[in-house]
């Protein structure tokens, strides 16, 4: 009796990880949570039943592997492709993790492989390094699937595939010898062999690692080159703007005057002539914020050099008074993702509305643009080098929540627009 109960104990240890391991890489459905607890524990049961009737390893496995795909379709908000992939990862682990146990159990001498399946201390003591390792290993995978691994090429995706599965067949093949000769000098090759795989799949984890970093320092040189590029434009367009609005005011008294004069039809030249030099003019946005208004000024003219027809909306009784730093990174990666969505369209139709209301003490801020369908759950661009747009929606996600501002995106009829709500008071908080 007391070895069933240790069997139970066993098997719920092992869904516990596989909770831990489900609930980091996805998100979970509104259930309640004693309702997902003891669906979790009749899986361990079911589990602990069958291992206890020393069914096959390979069914023991199919099982396990069914039992995840059916949590998480039960439990969790994600593809079903993407649940396939985690549930075979972790099957994987367990794949891998056994013959692992079984050069542990030569090394502490005294535990043979049949021990590890036999009731007794040989048999505890698998339990308890086989859990170890289903975690760590879990663990070390939730950091690899959780680091843009969406995101990866094509052919890392291969090597994500391959490099468990090849390690799983050069395990077993080593492990069947030695299960044959147990006793011999094979014993130490294996153990050394056991060891060079696991280094092997390691430095691929870490592999991976390392191009999310690449991808997080190339996407900071290129906003770095990009502020430098702003910014260096930001004392001329301002100056801009303050010219034309020193000649806007020499203008009008030009106009009052000839109207004084009853000069109407001259009046009417100046005013055409006028309004031709306003559309032409740099400074078609002014919210207050020195900063914002040369960037926005700067993204539009780049806008119209692919003939993208610009809409501005701006009902600001006030200034823009958030913080400039995060309103400029909002702003320059929303309108480099709208330049880019109207430049992948054939219409001839593309135009960027950026409109920006003042509703009591908040601002609210929409950019929409004309845009082929997206799908606003899962904001990966298409792009060859898909990484740098990653990062810049999560930029405006980051730069949104530390003004404390409200951030939606939507899509409806070829229209995709982000809203962003956000206090208009100078949000002040310490950057890293």
């Amino acid at each position: 009796m007391i070895w069933y109960i240790i069997e139970v104990l066993n098997a719920v240890s092992e869904f516990v990880i596989i909770c831990i391991y489900f609930n980091k890489l996805m998100k979970s459905n509104y259930v309640n949570t004693w309702l997902k607890t003891l669906v979790f524990l009749i899986a361990a049961i079911i589990t602990a039943a069958i291992s206890i009737l020393s069914v096959k390893p390979i069914s023991l496995l199919i099982i396990t592997f069914l039992l995840l795909i059916t949590l998480s379709l039960l439990f969790y908000d994600e593809k079903l492709s993407l649940k396939l992939f985690y549930s075979f990862i972790y099957v994987a682990i367990i794949l891998i993790a056994d013959p692992i146990l079984v050069g542990f159990s030569y090394l502490l001498r005294g535990v043979s492989y049949n021990d590890l399946f036999q009731h007794g201390t040989g048999r505890i003591i698998g339990m308890i390094i086989s859990k170890i390792m289903y975690f760590w290993m879990a663990f070390a995978m939730v950091k690899i699937l959780t680091k843009k691994v969406r995101e990866l090429p094509f052919k890392y995706w291969v090597s994500i595939f391959l490099t468990p599965i090849i390690s799983i067949v050069l395990l077993y093949g080593m492990t069947i010898p030695v299960l044959e000769h147990e006793g011999s000098s094979i014993i130490f090759i294996y153990i050394i062999s056991m060891i060079g795989i696991v280094y092997i799949n390691i430095s691929t984890f870490n592999f991976f690692e390392g191009y999310s970093k690449q991808l997080k320092l190339a996407f900071l040189e290129n906003v770095a080159e990009r502020e430098a590029e702003n910014y260096r434009a930001l004392k001329l367009s301002y100056h801009e703007m303050k010219a034309l609005k020193h000649d806007f005011k020499n203008e009008l008294d030009t106009l009052n005057k000839l109207i004084s004069d009853r000069k109407y039809e001259n009046a009417e030249a100046h005013i055409s002539e006028l309004s031709n030099f306003i559309e032409k003019s740099a400074a078609v946005c002014y919210t207050g914020n020195e900063a914002v208004d040369s960037l926005i000024n700067i993204k539009i003219k780049t806008a119209e050099q692919y003939k993208i027809r610009i809409i501005t909306k701006m009902e600001i009784r006030t200034s823009l008074n958030a913080n400039s730093v995060e309103l400029c990174r909002i702003f320059a990666n929303a309108l480099d993702n709208a330049t880019e969505a109207c430049c992948n369209l054939k219409d001839t139709n593309k135009f960027i509305c950026i409109s920006i209301k003042e509703i009591d003490e908040n601002m609210l801020i929409e950019i929409s643009n004309s845009s082929e369908e997206v799908d606003t759950s899962d904001l990966v661009s298409t792009k060859p080098n898909n990484g740098l747009h990653g990062y810049g929606i999560q930029s405006i996600y980051s730069s949104a929540a530390r003004i404390g501002g409200a951030l939606s995106f939507q899509y409806y009829d070829r229209i995709f627009k982000m809203k962003l709500l956000v206090k208009n008071t100078i949000y002040s908080e310490t950057f890293v």
